[in-house]
C-alpha cells in the first residue's frame, strides 16, 4: 500500500461513520519496525481532517507493532524507533508501561538497548520527551547494561558481515550450524554510552564500565581491535577532553593501554630473532670470501662473477652448487669461449621473510596509532612509545652539578625509562679490504646500503693483497677460526687471465669478518665436495 494512503483515506472518509478496523493490516504488512513506523507517520499529515477514531486505531496498531517486537530480532535502529513512537504519543507513562517490559526481555541485546537509551537521552535533552522521574528509568537501564556487559558479544558491522559469511560457508560445506551473530554496534555506540554516564553524573558507573572493558580486553577479537576499539579509544579521549577530565587517570589510561598493547602483542608480536650468519667459506680464496660477503650482506639481490681460468671456474661452480643445494641462492652460468660468467641471485632466508612480514604488520599498526594525537599517545605509553611507534627516544636531560655540593652530580630530573624491548636489528655484514672491481645488477629496490667504489685490482697484485690481509688481527673467538689465504700453489686464485665483476660493501684498511665461521684452518682443495 502506498504511503499516501492515510491522507487519501482521511479525505475520503471525513465525517464518515464507516469502520476502520482493518487499517492495522497495512501497517503490519511492512517488513521492519522502522518501515512500519514511517508508514504510519503519514497520518500526521491529515491534522484535524482525520475521521473520528482513525488516530485511536493508529495508536492501537502501534501497540501491536510493539508486541510483535518480542518475537523479532531487534537492532540498534529499532531501539531508536521505539523512542520516536513514544515522542509522537507524548505519553511517558506509555513508554514505561509498554516499552519497559520489552527492554527487560531484550536486556541481553546490547545494540538494541543502547539504541533505545541513547535516543531516550537525546529526546529528553531536546524536550521532545517529558521525563517525570528524574531519569530513574534511564539510569537503571544503563546500569543493567553495564552489569551484563560481555565484550565477546560486541560485534562491529564488518564483524557482523564476517560472522554471516562463516555461517553461509558452514552450511554450504556441511560443517554444522553456526549460531547467528548478535546485532552489530559501532564505535559511536560505545562512545554514546560514555556520554550518557558523564552527562547524568554517573561517575561511579563510568568507572565500573572502564574496569569491565579493561578486564575483558584480553578476549577482544583481533579484527574488532581495528574495527571497533581503536576508534572508540580515540573518541573517548575527545569526550574526556571536552569535559576537562584527564585521560591520564588510571581508570581511563589502563583501558587505552590495554587496547594498544593488545593490538601490538596480538597482531604485531615480537620481532623475529636473527638467524646465525651463513658460513660459505670453503677456503681463503677471494671468490669464497666475496661470495660470502654478497650472500650475507644487506645489499644487492643479484651479482655477477666472471672467470677466464678453468681451475677457479671449476671451484666457483662447486661452491655455487653447494650454496644452491642449501637454499642460499640461485645461479646461472654463461660460457663465451674460455670466459665463464655466473649470475647469482639471493634467496631470502626464513629470518628475512619473517622480518619483512613483521615490518609490514608493525607499519600497519603504527599507521592506525598515528591517528591518535601523538602527544597524548606518548603520555599514555610512556617509555613504550618509542618502541611501538619506531621513533628514537627523547634525549636525556644533562646532569646538573649541584652548586652546594661540589664534585657531586645530581640525577636527571625526568629520567627517560629504558626501553624494555628494543628493536633488534640484523647484524652488519662482514666487511674487508680486498675486493675486485664489480658490476652488480640489483633487483632489490628496498636496499639502501650504498656500495663504495673499489679500485680494480690486477691479478698480479693478489699476493700483495694477501700479505696485507695477513697483518690484520685474527678474531678472538675460538669458534671463528682464522682463514689463511691460499697461495697460487695451494688453492684457486685469480690467475693471470681472470676478471671479476662484483662489488660487495667493504671498508678500506679492515679485515673482512666472517660471523659464525667454523671453517678449519686447513682449507679443502677445490676438488673436494663442499
Amino acid at each position: 500500500m502506498s504511503p499516501q494512503f492515510f491522507p487519501w483515506i482521511a479525505a475520503k472518509l471525513q465525517d464518515s461513520t464507516l469502520p476502520l478496523v482493518n487499517l492495522d493490516r497495512s501497517v503490519l504488512a511492512q517488513g521492519t519496525l522502522i518501515d512500519r513506523y514511517k508508514f504510519a507517520l503519514d497520518l500526521n499529515a491529515t491534522d484535524d481532517r482525520a475521521p473520528k477514531g482513525l488516530r485511536e486505531i493508529l495508536f492501537s496498531t502501534l501497540d501491536k507493532v510493539v508486541y510483535d517486537c518480542y518475537t523479532s530480532t531487534l537492532y540498534e535502529q529499532d531501539g531508536e524507533t521505539l523512542v520516536f513512537m513514544a515522542c509522537d504519543r507524548q505519553d511517558y507513562d506509555w513508554l514505561l508501561r509498554k516499552l519497559g517490559p520489552l527492554l527487560y526481555k531484550k536486556r541481553e541485546n546490547f545494540a538494541f538497548v543502547m539504541g533505545f537509551v541513547w535516543q531516550f537521552h537525546v529526546s529528553a535533552r531536546q524536550d521532545k520527551l517529558d521525563v517525570n522521574d528524574s531519569f530513574a528509568f534511564l539510569k537503571s537501564t544503563v546500569r543493567s547494561l553495564i552489569t551484563r556487559l560481555d565484550i565477546t558479544r560486541l560485534v562491529s558491522v564488518p564483524g557482523f558481515q564476517r560472522w554471516q559469511q562463516k555461517r553461509a560457508d558452514a552450511v554450504h560445506h556441511n560443517r554444522g550450524i553456526i549460531p547467528p551473530p548478535p546485532p552489530p554496534i559501532t564505535s559511536e555506540t560505545l562512545s554514546n554510552l560514555c556520554t550518557i554516564l558523564l552527562d547524568l553524573d554517573m561517575q561511579g558507573d563510568m568507572d565500573n564500565l572502564m574496569r569491565r572493558l579493561t578486564e575483558q580486553s584480553k578476549t577482544i577479537d583481533l579484527a574488532e581491535l581495528f574495527d571497533l576499539y581503536l576508534s572508540f579509544s580515540r573518541n573517548l579521549i575527545d569526550i574526556l577532553a571536552k569535559r576537562s577530565k584527564p585521560f591520564e587517570d588510571p581508570v581511563y589510561s589502563d583501558l587505552f593501554r590495554a587496547v594498544i598493547f593488545s593490538l601490538w602483542n596480538i597482531y604485531v608480536g615480537e620481532a623475529p630473532a636473527p638467524e646465525p650468519a651463513l658460513n660459505l667459506l670453503h677456503c681463503g680464496c677471494w671468490f669464497c670470501r666475496d661470495l660470502h660477503t654478497f650472500l650475507t650482506g644487506p645489499g644487492e639481490a643479484r651479482g655477477g662473477f666472471t672467470f677466464r681460468e678453468y681451475t677457479i671456474a671449476a671451484h666457483a661452480d662447486q661452491v655455487l652448487h653447494y650454496a644452491y643445494s642449501r637454499g642460499y641462492c640461485h645461479y646461472s652460468r654463461q660460457q663465451s669461449g674460455k670466459t665463464a660468467t655466473w649470475t647469482v641471485s639471493k634467496i631470502p632466508t626464513k629470518y628475512e621473510n619473517a622480518k619483512q612480514n613483521w615490518d609490514r604488520r608493525a607499519e600497519f599498526a603504527r599507521t592506525q596509532l598515528r591517528l591518535f594525537d601523538q602527544r597524548q599517545l606518548s603520555l599514555l605509553l610512556g617509555g613504550d612509545f618509542s618502541r611501538i611507534m619506531g621513533v628514537p627516544p627523547p634525549p636525556e636531560k644533562p646532569i646538573s652539578i649541584a652548586s652546594s655540593s661540589p664534585g657531586y652530580a645530581s640525577a636527571p630530573e625526568d629520567p627517560v625509562p629504558e626501553d624494555p624491548q628494543p628493536d633488534r636489528e640484523q647484524s652488519q655484514p662482514p666487511t674487508g679490504s680486498r675486493s675486485p672491481s664489480a658490476h652488480v645488477s640489483s633487483d632489490r629496490s628496498s636496499s639502501t646500503v650504498p656500495t663504495p667504489a673499489i679500485s680494480v685490482q690486477s691479478p698480479d697484485t693478489s699476493s700483495q693483497m694477501d700479505n696485507q690481509t695477513d697483518t690484520a688481527p685474527l678474531p678472538a673467538s675460538s669458534e671463528q677460526a682464522a682463514l689463511t689465504p691460499t697461495s697460487q700453489n695451494s688453492g684457486p686464485d685469480s690467475g693471470s687471465g681472470s676478471s671479476r665483476y662484483y662489488s660487495p660493501p667493504s671498508v678500506a684498511g679492515q679485515k673482512r669478518k666472517h660471523p659464525d665461521d667454523d671453517t678449519p684452518t686447513n682449507s679443502p682443495s677445490p676438488s673436494e665436495e663442499p
